[in-house]
Parts: C-alpha cells; structure tokens; sequence
C-alpha cells in the first residue's frame, strides 16, 4: 500500500509539472490542413478544414488552400507555419485595425490568389520563405508603405481607390503588373526606383505614378511585354528631377494619357513593336534600339518627342490612298521640325503608302548623299503622281535624291525647297530616298502634266525645267504598261532652249500615235552632253 502511495503521488508530480510548462492549451503534433470551405468563408471555424485535428490550422500547421465554394477569408490575429494556396484557391486578409497576420513559409502557385486588403504590411514584408509563380497572382486593396524589400510577385494587381505606395520596395514581377480602381498608385515617393517587370504592365484605372516628389534620385522600369493606358488611366513620371529610364519590351498603347517628365523611353525589343496612341503621346526621349522596327498604328499624328529622337533601328507608318492630296507620316517622316510629305496629285490604282526610316547613311550613298538618313518609301497600286518632299538640315544645295537600285547612282532633283525641306515634283515610282547636298543631276522637271485632247485625238505633253546648266536636250518616250517596253515618240532630238544655262524653259510635245480608251505612260529622257541621260519619272495618262 505504501509503494501505490508513492507511484501515485509521482504520477501528480508529473501531471503538475506538465501543466505548469504547456499550460492548459492543447497539445498537437504538426498537421497538413486542407480548406473545403464546407460551411462559411471563416478561416477560424474548423468546420472548414479537413486533416486539421478538430480545429483551425496553428503555428506549426501547413494550411493548403485550392479551389472551393466558399474562400477562405482571415479578419482575426493568426498565425500560421505554412501557407500554400494552388491553382483556384483564392485568400484573402481582411483584417481591422491591429489584427495581424504572420505566415513562415508562403507558398502562391500557379493560379492561385492571395488578396491583401489591410492597413499593413505584414505577411508581404520579407523575401525570406516567399516563394510565388510567375502565373500566381498577389492583390493588394490596401497597403502600408513598406520599409523593406518586397517579394518578388508573380501577377501583382493594385485595387484601391486610395494611395498606395512602395516606397522603392518593389523590385520583380515576373507576370504582369496591372492598376485598378480610381487610386494612385506610387512606386516611390523620393526613394531610388529599380522595377522589374517581366509581363505586361496594364493601366485600367487610376494613375501610376514612378516618383510623387521632386528628388534627383533615379529610376528604372523595365517591362519586358506590353503596355497599355486605358481611358481612364495615367501614367506618370512625377515631379522628380531625376532621370526615367522606362523600357519596353512589346508594343504601346495608349488611350489615356502619358506624362514623360524627365524621362527616356526606350523601345528594346526585337522585331516589331507597335506605337499606337489613339490620344496625343508626348515622349521626352525616345530610342528604337537595333533590330526594331517600331510602327506607328495610328493615321493621325499623335506622337511627338519634345527632346531627342534615337533611331538605331527602323521606324515605320503607313497611310491609306483614297484620293489626292497631302499625306504625312509622324515619326517616320518628322525631322528638324518638318514632315516627309507625299502629296498625291494624280491617284490612278494608288491605295496605299508606307515609309520606312533609317537614321544612317544609305549603305549605297553617293559622297553628296551621306546626309545621315533615308528613306524607303513603298506604294501600293500605280499610275500614280505625287509630289514628294523631304525633311532637311542646313544644306547648301539640297536636293530630292531617288537611289536607281543600281552602284551608287543617284537621281537628284529640286522643284523647292523651304528652310527645313526640299521638294521634288511629278513623283510616280519610289525607291529609297535621301536629301543630297548637292545641284540636281539634270534639269529638275518643275511640272510634267499630259492632257488627251479629243477633237484632234491627240495626247499634249508640257514639261518645265528649272535649270538646263547640264542638258542639250530631250525624247519623248511611250509605253501601254507602267512597266512595260517604252520606245521613243518624238522623230529627232527635241534641242534645250538654254543648254549649259542656269536658266529653265518650258516645252510642249503632241503626241497624235493614240487611240481612244486607253492608257499611256509617258517618260521625258533629259539629255546630258556628256553622252549620258536620264529619264523622268513616269506619267500616266488616260484617252477617253
């Protein structure tokens, strides 16, 4: 009996001593939770787990949140070991003020969402344990300015109607950054900016601001897809006096409204990216990288660069034909505050025209022709005429210079010119293009015009130099397709009025070889006295 007393009392001694170091909490081992959601969106209520030991997951727990009836919603003081939400699963922290939430390890994979709705930092404010798929997506509604560096996301979502702010914290989304709601969203206030952006970076809503006080600290933004300012959005650089370098990867859309401040804007891609700007888009400096082509969308002129325009690659706008008249091309002909201008006089098939800019010499360039850029200019159709002029820099003697496809040959004419452009007229084919600075290769046919006089059925050509310093003369040429075999109309050498003179003439010709309802091209060969000649452009004109 008395060694019962003595292993009875030890039993006491142990349960006493238990009671005292655990407290009369509940003792678990570690377990794997798995949220269903079965009765209500309260993450507290057991009755929502499975595999949790009869209650909520705990400090030690491993909580796996997927796709379910009702999600998971946090709104009291929790802690938890581990967190790791899949494909479907949706959780959100929606606590008041004071209310905490610590997470040790938290897991966002592909297709599943954490939303942040909280005055607060935490479970967000560490790199440490946070591990999130380019494909998960982290939403914030509500956010403190952290003081440390963020996570890197996978798709990051701003949704608030208030300030948010990061404070330069924000270094890596590897998905896609999109702004929502009526707020302003700050990357930084004065702090430094270094922003990664793998995917695209969508303004739905609100304003986007890099730096919303004036500092001289730096900033970066580098998205490597596209971006897009809806409507109702802006994007901004901010008062700071600090240098923007803003990267793009994909193409620019922009129906909002951009503010460049002090910033450079670089089109880095490769191939083509698209600029289309359905509202006016000012850049400060703008630079298409090697190996871009960067097409202008949009056939109104919506874009300008206020400072200074880099082009290492190629920039490209296309405008439709319906009827004569002046056409212009934004960033692909705008130069020295002039445009590239193609004024379609006469349309014939001519439905379209696209020019290609090249901020270098033509790899073909005469000596004269090495004016530091050039132009490709394609044209859809035919039996056209236009008149084709050129943006220019201080030259002595420029001049319209169409490159014969051949060595470095070069046709060169200047029907006028103005102090920042030079123009050349009766225009009917095109090839590349450069301003030489240089006098015209031949007399510049000022005006070339054809008439079908129907009572005598005959076909009036006029013609007017603008100097004869190198021609004795002209022939008339004729073919039945723009392209096809032309072969001379005239009978002898039609003799220049002022041969070897600086001064022009006008001519006429009558063809009377024609017949009703049809369609002839015309050519003018100009006669060197050197024994060489060049022709005209090509000049339709239709017997009817």
């Amino acid at each position: 009996m008395k060694i019962r007393l003595l292993r009875l009392s030890a039993f006491v001694g142990l349960a006493l001593t238990a009671l005292f170091l655990f407290g009369t909490g509940t003792v678990h081992a570690a377990n794997t939770c798995t949220w269903t959601g079965a009765t209500s969106t309260d993450w507290a209520n057991a009755s929502n787990w499975t595999d949790c030991g009869g209650i909520a997951p705990q400090s030690a727990d491993t909580a796996i949140i997927g796709s379910a009836s009702n999600n998971p919603i946090i709104s009291a003081n929790t802690t938890i070991g581990t967190v790791t939400i899949n494909n479907g699963g949706i959780l959100t922290y929606n606590g008041a003020a004071g209310v905490t939430l610590s997470i040790s390890t938290f897991n966002i994979n592909d297709g599943g969402k954490y939303v942040h709705n909280r005055a607060a930092v935490t479970p967000l404010n560490t790199t440490s344990g946070r591990n999130f798929t380019s494909s998960s997506t982290v939403e914030l509604q509500d956010f403190s300015a952290p003081s440390s560096t963020l996570p890197s996301f996978g798709n990051l979502t701003i949704n608030s109607s208030g300030t948010i702010q990061m404070s330069g914290n924000l270094s890596t989304v590897n998905g896609t950054l999109t702004k929502k709601n009526s707020g302003d969203f700050r990357l930084a206030t004065t702090q430094s900016v270094a922003l990664t952006i793998t995917g695209n970076l969508q303004l739905q809503s609100g304003t986007m601001t890099v730096q919303s006080s004036s500092t001289t600290n730096t900033a970066s933004v580098d998205v490597g897809g596209d971006i897009s300012i809806d409507p109702s959005s802006t994007f901004q650089r901010g008062s700071s006096s600090g240098l923007l370098t803003l990267n793009v990867g994909g193409n620019w859309l922009n129906n909002g409204t951009f503010t460049a401040g002090n910033s450079n804007v670089n089109f880095n891609g490769s191939g083509t990216q698209n600029l289309t700007a359905n509202t006016s888009t000012t850049f400060n400096n703008l630079t298409v990288n090697n190996g871009v082509t960067l097409v202008e969308t949009v056939a109104a002129d919506n874009v300008t660069v206020n400072g200074t325009l880099t082009n290492n690659g190629t920039i490209r706008k296309s405008q439709s034909v319906s009827g004569t008249g002046a056409k212009t091309f934004g960033l692909a002909g705008k130069y020295n505050g002039a445009d590239l201008t193609i004024d379609v006089t006469t349309v014939g098939s001519l439905s379209n025209l696209r020019v290609d800019r090249f901020d270098s010499n033509h790899v073909n360039a005469a000596t004269a022709e090495q004016t530091g850029r050039y132009w490709t200019i394609t044209a859809e159709g035919s039996s056209f005429v236009t008149n084709l002029t050129l943006p220019r820099s201080n030259l002595g003697t420029p001049s319209v210079c169409k490159y014969s496809g051949s060595g470095t040959t070069w046709s060169c004419a200047n029907s006028s010119q103005t102090s920042d452009s030079v123009t050349r007229n009766n225009v009917s084919s095109f090839s590349d293009w450069a301003v030489g600075n240089n006098a015209p290769t031949s007399a510049p046919l000022t005006s070339l015009t054809g008439k079908y006089k129907a009572a005598k059925k005959l076909v009036q050509l006029k013609w007017e130099t603008g100097t004869e310093v190198n021609v004795i003369g002209f022939n008339v040429y004729r073919a039945t397709k723009a392209n096809g075999n032309y072969k001379v109309v005239n009978a002898a050498q039609l003799d220049a009025k002022n041969p070897g003179n600086i001064l022009g003439a006008r001519y006429a010709f009558r063809d009377k070889k024609v017949k009703p309802g049809k369609t002839y091209y015309y050519q003018i060969e100009i006669v060197h006295p050197n024994a060489t000649s060049e022709f005209s452009d090509t000049l339709p004109v239709k017997t009817k």
